[in-house]
């Protein structure tokens, strides 16, 4: 099997390539769930590090208190984004997970590798883009509402005081986080076209796909005439008229 082409492959084998590519994603979607846990876990203890190593290292110096509020801001927006985006992730990756779960629990045995059929590395790649136009849109989001809280605490102003900014910025902070703001919807709406669009073509391979899957559970062997595939309980075969013994019909 290893030795065939696309144009050899039965319908039954292009299903199996397709299965791989979902399969592949999946054990993507648990790895990449991982990754966003030990960066979570990761970012949680240098947050807490950082503090204590300065009051340890430069105790007595006047300028600890200084440095503390220079690095504050950065520490509370790093510690934001990085809970948000990768608690974001998480939730994506298990939607994934289940989902692609519930799409290979009736699959058949074997396994074909999907670069072996070009629809399969076109779905590949499209349940791959979809996945990283996701995260994107979750990063997005997740520094919006990071800037959203950073506006609200007394530390943007705090900054803004000591950098001696000028009006009007000095008075409404919000316009200089404005443009950051506009950036962000821009991205947004470029971004769910796109999506749009990748999940169209996605569904037409997932249709492809459950009902080769449907058809196959009540499908167990070919005419030995014509070779189309015959229901379970056919006497004849609907397209040729062919006899099926019964032994055709348990696939022996």
């Amino acid at each position: 099997m290893s030795n065939k082409t696309a144009e050899t492959l039965s319908k039954e084998e292009r299903t199996l390539t397709l299965l791989d590519a979902i399969i592949r994603n999946r054990k993507a979607a648990y790895s990449d769930m991982l990754d966003s846990l030990i960066t979570v876990i990761a970012t949680l203890v240098i947050i807490f590090i950082i503090p204590i190593v300065l009051k340890t290292y430069f105790i007595g110096n006047i300028n600890v208190e200084n440095i503390m509020g220079y690095v504050q801001i950065p520490m509370i927006l790093i510690l934001i984004y990085i809970s948000f985006s990768r608690i974001g992730f998480m939730i994506w990756d298990s939607i994934r997970i289940l989902s692609f779960t519930i799409k290979t629990l009736n699959k058949g045995e074997g396994s074909i590798e999907y670069r072996k059929y070009k629809r399969a590395v076109i779905f590949y790649n499209l349940l791959s883009r979809e996945n990283k136009l996701i995260r994107r849109l979750i990063s997005i989001v997740s520094l919006g509402i990071t800037l959203l809280y950073i506006q609200s605490t007394p530390y943007l102003k705090i900054v803004i005081e000591k950098l001696d900014m000028p009006k009007p910025f000095s008075t409404n902070p919000i316009l200089i986080l404005l443009p950051i703001y506009v950036l962000l919807v821009f991205l947004i709406a470029y971004i769910f076209p796109v999506l749009s669009a990748v999940r169209n073509s996605l569904n037409e391979f997932y249709d492809e796909l459950e009902s080769e899957m449907i058809i196959s559970r009540f499908e167990v062997s070919k005419c030995p005439i014509c070779g189309s595939r015959v229901p379970s309980k056919s006497i004849h075969c609907p397209f040729c008229g062919a006899l099926i013994e019964k032994k055709e019909k348990s696939g022996a």
